[in-house]
């Protein structure tokens, strides 16, 4: 192999590529979980020529070069050049930041740059990419190279590369968006006929508008067809009713900027962890002007039931049984957030780094379509069969010799890179560090950091927003046991980021917000705050100043959220509420034990359909807490006897830790208050179930068998 720093624009590409796992999904396929339609097979090719065509998914492309190993996302590309030449509201959103220019020649020269000049890939079909060849930059250490995209053959608009899409020093991945004319420079091919002829028409139809013509015949034709009258309970392509569409949008202000929106997440970290472990990225955020949410608290269990309120205002429960929910139980037809932010113009995105316990899979089918346009899951499924590693419980913390956390990162920021002008949702959400141990999220501090410093560079902090949230804090460990770790799992951190000029000029949203963070706030209001940046509202005085009933559910932060807001309005249950005043229970109090033993039948009566999982015999109690009912859970128990007890209760044969509330009214009638908690980790133990809910009560009868002939074996030698 000759050295890349020899090779020269027309050379032959003296690297070696070989595609490792080519992603197909067959949607035909009738299996239960929408990841086995995945199939993964060994795929190597050398790419010789400057360009090999790719109709996957997603692939992972290794190069070899001096000893170096570069995989790169090459389900990126493919979606990038779909999106824009593809997709109707990246066209609009486009033609209104063309419209700010200064002329109608600038204007025609941005979007064809746009469109076809933002990067050295072709797009052939509506399925296929062309991967650019990679030669590393002039450098002697291998670990200071920045790889560039070089392109073999020449064209008029070789010199319309993006200066500032290329990668810092000492990262071992390839640009996405171009590179400066200093280190290298893209040469690009003519297009194909059809794909010229999509070029020309999106181009015409622009310049029509720019110049006050009427539309294209076939747009005058489509504007004279009798659109189909549709009722308010007739389902949209949201997946709700057009009434409900008509409650979403609001009164959508014409003149609103529209904010890209960042939202990433970090997997259980409670709000005092994200202070212990997150120094560098709070004090960033502190300075930038963010607005922390002292007052948020969770409203369910794990991952799944907290998310599903902030992306589309429903509970889990009203989810499941939502009309959007087929007999196959995936959630594509479903009102995600995506929607209504695709529907006003964005591009957007949805990538995870741990897909093994991604938000739509764990339990879950997933959806049998990408959700968004850059839909992440089958490159990091391949990358973690192929380069996944040092794994640490549920995660592999790396992906080849990166954090995957920062391949997230890298992620969010060629997203950035690659739409500087056009409005993006992304949702990002990393379990790799954070997911398992308490203390391990320190190591995200530094990624965090640097990954807010990149965008500040890049000068996305101008025009984006970014909410940087969890779901909850830790749920299992020894921290978990104590009354402080309690109430760490129910406060998550939330932290909300809007640009300078946005705070001025929406002074009112602003200051709403600031009074909110120290107001009794939930995920339902994250998802009106949402609902608020994807249609606008924030700019509508009106509603900004509006009073909203303490009782309405979800209530956007750029409102006042009443004072008087209590658990119950803020759709949080009881068991999760963390505003009641509670005192420890003397271990003499006779309703203990009584309450013990209810629970533990209880929930021997929810395993009785499943013969695999063992019945509980004893229930021994851990801690307990007592609370008299308080208004701030509801104001018709204000004056009641009722008791509420907070109960952690050890379950055995298998240890099974639980934590539940249960309301206790004279004489002896308890009720369990929402969900129940397991504070101990699951492992395997429960592995004999396929169960969202029951399984974490579960414990097998094979590993009870399997302990018990291990104790034999020792008693016996």
């Amino acid at each position: 192999m000759r050295d890349a720093r020899n090779s020269s624009v027309g050379d032959e590409v003296t690297c070696c590529f070989r595609a490792i796992y080519r992603v197909e999904q067959n949607t035909n396929d009738p299996k239960a979980y929408v990841d086995d339609r995945y199939s993964f097979s060994k795929w190597c090719q050398k790419l010789v020529g400057g360009e090999t065509t790719v109709k996957e998914e997603g692939v992972l492309v290794e190069c070899k070069m001096r000893n170096v190993v570069i995989y790169k996302n090459v389900h990126y590309f493919i979606q990038r050049d779909k999106v824009l030449l593809q997709t109707h509201s990246a066209l609009s959103a486009n033609s209104t930041q063309l419209a700010e220019n200064s002329s109608l020649t600038s204007n025609k020269q941005a979007l064809k740059n746009s469109l076809v000049n933002s990067s050295g890939l072709r797009t052939t079909s509506s399925d296929s990419i062309v991967i650019p060849m990679v030669r590393v930059a002039d450098g002697d250490e291998p670990d200071q190279n920045t790889l560039e995209v070089v392109r073999v053959a020449g064209s008029e608009d070789s010199d319309q590369s993006n200066p500032a899409a290329g990668e810092s020093s000492g990262q071992i991945s390839a640009t996405l968006s171009g590179v400066s004319k200093e280190r290298g420079h893209v040469m690009r091919e003519p297009v194909e006929e059809n794909h010229q002829k999509v070029m020309e028409e999106a181009r015409e139809k622009l310049t029509r508008k720019h110049e006050g013509r009427g539309p294209l015949e076939e747009d005058n034709h489509n504007t004279k067809s009798t659109p189909t009258m549709k009722t308010l309970s007739e389902p949209t392509g949201n997946g709700i009713t057009e009434e409900e569409n008509l409650k979403r949008k609001g009164n959508i202000p014409g003149e609103a900027e529209k904010l890209s929106v960042i939202i990433f997440g970090t997997d259980s970290v409670s709000r005092l962890n994200m202070r212990r472990h997150l120094p560098k990225t709070f004090s960033f955020l502190q300075e930038l002007g963010a607005v922390e949410l002292t007052g948020y608290n969770k409203v369910a269990d794990n991952t799944f039931p907290n998310l599903v309120p902030i992306l589309s205002g429903l509970s889990k429960i009203e989810l499941l049984k939502h009309p959007c929910m087929p007999k196959s139980r995936t959630f594509d037809a479903c009102p995600w957030i995506f929607k209504d932010f695709k529907s006003r113009g964005y591009v957007t995105a949805f990538v995870e780094d741990a897909p093994w316990m991604g938000i739509f899979r764990y339990m879950q089918n997933g959806f049998l379509y990408p959700p968004t346009d850059y839909y992440g899951r089958p490159f990091f499924m391949a990358s973690e069969k192929e380069i996944g590693g040092n794994k640490k419980g549920n995660a592999n913390i790396c992906q080849g010799a990166q954090l995957s956390m920062k391949v997230l990162h890298d992620y969010s920021l060629e997203v950035v890179r690659t739409f500087p002008d056009i409005p993006t949702l992304g949702l990002y959400w990393s379990c790799s560090l954070s997911h398992d141990y308490l203390n391990m999220v320190r190591l995200a501090d530094l990624p965090h950091f640097s990954y807010l410093r990149e965008l500040q560079e890049l000068g996305a902090l101008n025009h984006t927003a970014i909410i940087f949230l969890s779901d909850h804090g830790m749920r299992f460990g020894s921290i978990r046991s104590t009354y402080v770790g309690m109430l760490e799992e129910r406060l998550p951190f939330v932290v909300i980021y809007l640009p300078p000029w946005f705070r001025a000029k929406y002074r009112r949203a602003f200051r709403n917000l600031a009074v909110n963070a120290h107001r009794l706030t939930s995920n339902y209001d994250l998802h009106q705050t949402l609902l608020d940046l994807a249609y606008g509202r924030f700019s509508d005085l009106a509603h900004v100043t509006a009073k909203p009933k303490s009782t309405t559910r979800g209530i956007s932060l750029f409102q006042r959220v009443p004072r008087s807001r209590n658990c119950s309005d803020a759709g949080i249950g009881e068991h999760f509420c963390t505003c009641q005043d509670t005192r420890e229970v003397t271990w003499d109090d006779p309703v203990l034990d009584l309450g013990a033993t209810f629970l533990m039948l209880s929930i021997n009566t929810e395993l009785d359909p499943f013969p695999a999982c063992v019945q509980f015999t004893e229930a021994r109690i851990l801690t307990a807490r007592v609370s008299m009912s308080n208004k701030q859970l509801s104001p018709r128990d204000k004056n009641s006897d009722v008791r509420s007890y907070l109960l952690q209760v050890d379950l055995s044969p298998g240890g099974v830790t639980v934590e539940a509330t249960l309301r206790y009214n004279r004489p002896e009638q308890f009720q369990v208050m929402g969900e129940v908690s397991r504070i101990t980790e699951y492992g395997n133990t429960s592995s004999c179930i396929h169960h969202s809910v029951l399984r974490k009560f579960c414990y097998c009868k094979d590993l009870l068998k399997s302990t018990d002939t291990h104790h034999r074996h020792f008693r016996n030698h």
